[in-house]
């Protein structure tokens, strides 16, 4: 059996190096103690508001390079 060219694919991409200050909805909910899909939907949110901003990084999730988005508040930004 061949192995699926997609997978391998995505396997040997390498991840991102994520900027401090970007954190994934899974370690903010971690951090906040609520679920994923509640922090998803706050984020959302901030995000429209303009409170929070968003960005793709790939990251490594178990075998696999995924990309994955990570949110920061506006205020983090270096200057403000």
């Amino acid at each position: 059996m061949t192995a699926n060219p997609n997978l391998v694919r995505h396997a040997q991409l390498a991840p991102d190096e994520v900027p401090d200050g970007w954190r994934t909805v899974r370690q903010i909910a971690n951090d906040e103690k609520i679920s994923r899909c509640w922090a998803s939907q706050l984020l959302n949110r901030c995000v429209e508001q303009g409170t929070w901003e968003r960005a793709v990084y790939r990251i490594r999730i178990g075998d696999f390079v995924r990309a994955t988005p990570h949110f920061r508040p506006v205020s983090a930004q270096k200057g403000i």
